[in-house]
């Protein structure tokens, strides 16, 4: 039996990290533009939306939780219990958003991969599905596999599956606040206003994240 120490796990999931970001260093990139995006949130007091590129709108408002000792019986002992308070806890979406946003695009490819069988009218396939797991009977999961492999094909390389999380984003940040854009040095950038809670007259202006761009090889 082996047993792991919350030192052992920190050190575990750093090494991961690393790993990750070696295979991948553009994960960091889109880890910097999803953490920019959230403060930008933050400061607007929203949750963070996003519409996938099935047309699935997808929100992530976690709460805060607030302590409360009560007594459930006059004998007994008072016991703790967490409370939702009306504040979005922004750490919490930090953390969560990154695995959510690869979730949402797991189910799109499910979508697309259902919208595809109806639209060549596949009808006598048996479809199982758990996540990005897929099974059928023996007779058609060699078409599934097909299907599957379409289906993420359409995802990532036909549809333009990040700039379109990109402009949801836009929407809602414009939905509360109008986004300006300066030019500097011959580029052009985004940004919003926002008036400090504490100081009425003073101003503060955040720059909104362009959307990343990557040059995949396909």
């Amino acid at each position: 039996i082996l047993y792991l120490t919350y030192s052992d796990l920190f050190k575990l999931s750093n090494i991961i990290k690393i790993t990750v970001l070696e295979i991948i260093p553009t994960f960091n990139i889109l880890s910097k533009y999803f953490e920019s995006i959230i403060n930008i949130m933050k400061k607007l007091d929203l949750p963070i939306n996003w519409k996938t590129p099935a047309g699935m709108t997808v929100s992530l408002s976690s709460l805060k939780f607030k302590q409360k000792r009560i007594k459930l019986l006059k004998s007994k002992k008072p016991i703790t219990i967490l409370l939702p308070t009306d504040q979005i806890d922004y750490n919490h979406i930090k953390t969560g958003l990154m695995p959510n946003f690869i979730h949402s695009l797991d189910a799109s490819n499910i979508h697309i991969l259902i919208k595809n069988i109806k639209k060549w009218e596949l009808n006598n396939i048996n479809l199982y599905t758990i996540h990005d797991c897929f099974a059928s009977d023996y007779k058609n999961i060699d078409k599934i596999e097909i299907l599957v492999k379409h289906s993420f094909i359409e995802l990532y390389f036909t549809k333009d599956y990040l700039n379109q999380t990109h402009l949801s984003f836009l929407e809602q940040i414009e939905s509360i606040t109008k986004i300006f854009e300066e030019e500097k040095d011959g580029k052009f950038y985004k940004f919003i206003v926002i008036k400090d809670k504490n100081k009425k007259i003073k101003i503060n202006k955040i720059y909104v994240p362009d959307c990343p761009e990557f040059n995949w090889d396909v």
